[in-house]
């Protein structure tokens, strides 16, 4: 950063690779595990997918961190116990007859624990719109990067948004009803704080579409329809006719995230996940105004 100049931009080089590569490699070493091809497993995943879908349920959430974790184990062992065998070989009968050996399909690929690495991203960019104020507004999965050192790297701020500390509260606000709050609650910080309007101003519209927005679009939000097909619903009923320019990129950036996460059948309430972290902003906020507030006699 400090090598930046007005006329001149420079950049650290990041070592890794990219997330959608990792990704890919992840579902790599699972096929071979399995002994069957990658097409196999998305064959066999999307073939689920319909099953449910037809039965109007959602999908079907992916291995939590705790079973992938085992997982990882359980593969690693039965890459020691052949390593251990061709280390014995090597050493006895190999003196006499030597092998060359070649790694395993299974060996070449390494596993990814994706929920903790998708709840990660999640996290970092609630922590970016809500206490930071600065975030990247378009945070698809090519902009994401698995360093070689382990952490995750961000990248391409070609979209950053700048979100003001009113605004950072309104939404923080929205966030702590959605999260637990009645209808009522989120209807107030919608139309009030943050002065969102509707033709109709419809109650259900009002809460569904904050709920599309930067909350969850799983389908018991949807009533069992498609994201799609539950907009179309919506649009029935009420459509939104104002939104402040400077919530936008936040919504546009919850819904990138949720709907990579679901691609890969992880499910996330952001509502639920940013609460505490909105919480916090809305405290620190109040406290900054009681300080800074003129003595009265």
């Amino acid at each position: 950063m400090e090598l930046c100049t007005k006329e001149v931009l420079v950049m650290e080089f990041l070592k890794g690779r990219k997330l959608l590569d990792g990704i890919q490699d992840h579902f790599e070493a699972i096929a071979a595990d399995k002994g069957v091809t990658i097409d196999f497993l998305k064959q066999e995943q999307e073939q689920k997918d319909k099953e449910r879908e037809a039965q109007g349920l959602d999908i079907e959430t992916g291995p939590s961190s705790l079973q992938l974790r085992l997982y990882g184990l359980s593969l690693g062992a039965k890459r020691l116990v052949r390593r251990i065998g061709r280390v014995s070989y090597d050493y006895t009968l190999g003196f006499v007859a030597p092998m060359k050996w070649t790694l395993r399909e299974d060996e070449k690929h390494q596993l990814l624990n994706l929920p903790e690495i998708l709840k990660l991203i999640m996290d970092v960019h609630g922590y970016e719109i809500f206490v930071d104020g600065s975030f990247n507004g378009d945070p698809h999965p090519g902009n994401i990067m698995l360093l070689e050192d382990g952490r995750v790297g961000l990248i391409d701020y070609g979209q950053v948004k700048h979100i003001s500390q009113e605004h950072r509260v309104h939404l923080a606000k929205l966030i702590v009803a959605l999260a637990g709050g009645s209808r009522g609650d989120i209807i107030e910080v919608l139309t009030k704080d943050m002065r969102i309007r509707t033709t109709n101003m419809d109650p259900y519209f009002l809460e569904k579409q904050a709920r599309l927005m930067i909350d969850n679009d799983d389908r018991f939000v949807t009533e069992g329809m498609n994201a799609q097909l539950f907009l179309e619903h919506l649009h029935t009923i009420d459509r939104i006719e104002y939104i402040p320019d400077e919530y936008v990129m936040a919504f546009r950036c919850s819904l990138l995230l949720r709907g990579f996460s679901y691609l890969l059948h992880y499910k996330f309430s952001h509502a639920k996940s940013w609460e505490s972290v909105a919480k916090q902003v809305i405290h620190d906020v109040e406290v900054e105004k009681a300080n800074t507030a003129p003595a009265t006699a």
